[in-house]
């Protein structure tokens, strides 16, 4: 009897072999596990992230990431000083480095020899910086709306001008007569505008042009001194407690503190315009430095957690809480939580570690926290928790 002949099945034979239905059906088998292990994945890596609800106000941290710019530019800057090639003749300039005051520039040049520098804006000499081989030369006072020239001049006598084109900005400050209100060399700021309910902090010279321009979230008041100005800010204005930040007139921030004693809330108000022209200095010195890079500073200690709580324990109410109804408002500045609510109680934080904390909240106020990451806010009154349908982002 003859031996029946079998085909030998190679790999292409089986792929041919199986029906349109069974590979469907593996597709389908196939998505569902990757759902189920990214949900799993999500469940570990992530265990608050049933708190996060996608109707929740994101509120981003504008303080945070404006200061890791700025961290970010002092190392460009120190970077293009030690190991770029940049000549007097042709130097590095950078705008608005700092982010905050569009009306400012750096520029960075390194010298054989050791040197002074004096520097012109538009043919007016402003100051001397002093001697050094590599020279990081603040520029600030720069008009708006204007093609301004600089002149460097050094001790040898070499000169460099160049031009810089500064964009506009508003610089309306209608009928008011700024030459009448300060002397030659002071600078008038007005913080603001009554009738646009805006916070822009401007600067003009007695000449009425506009030399500092700093628009960033809200600031309600201005103390000036000769190297810097401490300014109130706040991410929103619906958050009475301010933070003071010391920002100097290249837009640099170097301080920050819940603590606003030494600012002035009272403004003269002039018309249209709210201005603090009691307080007015000159940019320049005789003589200045190089520009330098010092760390940001904060005296505050953080606020007391009152309870690290269960999250296990919580996580049915927290789930299930009701969006708060009363009036509140929340802003998210550095470390530092604003609010303002209509009834005292405690402020509920999830982190995106999973993380349940409490802090004692009055009808207003101010904390520092020391927690990164995204965190879910909750409010505790009366015992009832509920919702303030807000997530922080950092």
């Amino acid at each position: 009897m003859a031996k029946k002949k079998t085909r030998k099945k190679t790999i292409n034979n089986v792929n041919n072999d199986v029906s349109p239905i069974m590979m469907a059906a593996i597709l389908i088998i196939f998505i569902i596990g990757m759902v189920f292990v990214t949900f799993f994945g999500m469940k570990l890596t992530a265990p608050s992230y049933k708190f996060f609800s996608k109707y929740n106000t994101k509120i981003n941290n504008n303080l945070r990431n404006i200061l890791k710019e700025q961290r970010e530019m002092d190392e460009k800057i120190k970077e293009l000083s030690i190991n770029g090639d940049f000549k007097f003749d042709d130097p590095c300039v950078i705008k608005n480095p700092y982010k905050l005051n569009p009306l400012t520039a750096v520029i960075i040049f390194n010298t054989e020899e050791e040197t002074r520098v004096e520097v012109s804006i538009n043919d007016e000499v402003k100051t001397k910086v002093e001697r050094s081989k590599y020279h990081i030369i603040p520029l600030y006072g720069l008009y708006s709306d204007s093609l301004n020239t600089i002149t460097l001049k050094l001790e040898d006598g070499s000169t460099h001008s160049f031009d810089l084109q500064i964009e506009a900005y508003d610089n309306n400050i209608y009928s008011f007569d700024v030459k009448s209100q300060i002397g030659k060399n002071d600078i008038y700021y007005m913080v603001g505008n009554v009738n646009e309910n805006d916070s822009k902090l401007r600067g003009f010279d007695r000449l009425g042009n506009m030399i500092s321009y700093i628009s960033f979230d809200y600031i309600g008041g201005l103390t000036l001194y000769k190297n810097k100005m401490s300014i109130a800010y706040n991410q929103t204005k619906d958050v009475p407690n301010d933070l003071r930040l010391d920002i100097d007139y290249m837009g640099r921030i170097s301080y920050i503190t819940s603590n606003t004693n030494e600012i002035n809330y009272e403004p003269n108000i002039s018309g249209d315009l709210i201005d603090f022209v009691g307080s007015s200095y000159y940019l320049y010195s005789d003589m200045i430095s190089n520009y330098t890079f010092d760390d940001v500073v904060s005296n505050d200690s953080y606020d007391p957690v009152i309870n690290e709580l269960d999250i296990d324990k919580y996580e049915d109410k927290l789930i299930k809480a009701d969006t708060y109804k009363g009036e509140y408002a929340i802003s998210y500045m550095e470390d530092f939580i604003g609010y303002k609510i209509d009834k005292p109680g405690k402020l509920l934080i999830v982190t995106s570690e999973g993380h349940l904390y409490a802090y004692n909240m009055d009808t207003k106020g101010i904390i520092r926290q020391q927690f990164m990451g995204n965190k879910a806010l909750y409010a505790e009154i009366d015992g009832t928790i509920y919702s303030l349908r807000t997530t922080l982002v950092d």
